[in-house]
């Protein structure tokens, strides 16, 4: 009879001569049941579908894609440039957020484009990223639910038209979009009664005019007029003939008075 020590050596021997099959199979099994056991056994193994954790990055690009939905959102810029770039530059400081997503955010700038508008320098050069920030912000105040802050809210009274930044715009242009956004007032106020008297909508028409770049052709173009009876509604004669003038006048600054929020005048009221 075999001695233990001489079975153990055996076992590692398979290939001895003059062994039947089931000689050979039963060393093979003896030789598995000496080899350790694995150290992971009895531990739970890992499920290879157990989605990995998400990176900063990844979370940042979500957050951006969800940002970059919002629909519905004026483009009219309330914030200043200083208050876009401190948005801007919180928005980088977060986790995960890269200047190579903003650049693609911001119309797919380049990094001296961003680096340029980070700095403040040459404003009027940065004019499409100053409005491609302010709209991404304002999606992102929307996403958020938040309401609009003090500076926001008091950059909208005292502008309405909003701010703007980029190639200089003459006095002319910015008369025509203030004029543009007069026009587009929509109220129940602006009805067909007219409460401003004949010469005090003449007082309203001449300080309009005495505004840096409107010209008596952009107000002939409000009123439905030439020049000449531009001239002629503004001397005060014969106001019957100038009734329809005296209407198309009183509307449009009543909705001027609409579009800057202020309150009725005692004149007005009384």
């Amino acid at each position: 009879m075999e001695s233990t020590e001489v079975r153990r050596n055996l076992l590692d021997v398979i290939d001895v001569p003059d062994l039947t099959e089931d000689e050979r199979q039963a060393r093979m099994k003896l030789r598995k049941d000496k080899r350790k056991p694995r150290k992971d056994k009895g531990k739970p193994r890992k499920d290879k579908g157990t989605k990995k954790k998400r990176s900063p990055k990844d979370t940042a690009r979500e957050l951006i894609e969800h940002i970059e939905a919002v629909e519905n959102v004026s483009t009219v810029v309330y914030d200043t440039y200083p208050q876009v770039v401190v948005k801007l530059k919180d928005f980088l400081a977060r986790d995960g957020v890269t200047q190579a997503m903003m650049c693609e955010v911001l119309g797919g700038i380049y990094h001296e484009k961003l680096d340029l508008f980070l700095s403040g320098e040459n404003v009027n050069k940065c004019g499409k990223t100053y409005k491609a920030a302010s709209l991404f912000f304002e999606k992102f105040r929307i996403l958020e639910e938040n309401d609009k802050s003090e500076d926001r809210v008091k950059n909208e009274t005292e502008n309405p038209i909003g701010f703007h930044h980029g190639p200089e715009r003459s006095p002319k242009d910015m008369a025509r979009e203030l004029i543009e956004c007069i026009e587009a007032v929509e109220n129940e106020s602006t009805d067909d009664f007219v409460y401003d008297t004949y010469p005090q909508v003449i007082v309203k028409l001449k300080d309009f005019l005495a505004r840096d770049g409107v010209t008596k052709t952009m107000m002939c173009e409000v009123l439905g007029i030439c020049t000449k009876t531009l001239t002629f509604f503004l001397s005060g004669e014969n106001v019957y003939k100038g009734n329809e003038m005296y209407k198309a006048a009183s509307l449009f600054f009543e909705k001027f008075r609409i579009l800057e929020e202020n309150d009725k005048s005692k004149d007005r009221v009384d």
